[in-house]
């Protein structure tokens, strides 16, 4: 079913039941994703640095961030 969440008033509680596939890819709730979860040679920044650096750049919804 669906349902706006505009029409929740926000002294409410929502309580969502997340189904998925069995073979659905489930991503962390913690900032910085795991190595493998990456296409890369090898070449990769270490995932501790890469967590910091956004926590430090503390990215919002929507926005847009490139690692050259």
């Amino acid at each position: 079913d669906a349902f706006d969440l505009k029409n929740i008033n926000p002294l409410n509680v929502l309580a969502l039941e997340i189904e998925s596939t069995p073979d659905a890819r489930i991503l962390p709730l913690t900032v910085g994703l795991a190595d493998h979860l990456f296409e890369h040679d090898g070449q990769i920044t270490k995932r501790e640095i890469r967590a910091i650096t956004l926590s430090a750049l503390a990215p919002r919804r929507g926005e847009l961030l490139w690692d050259i």
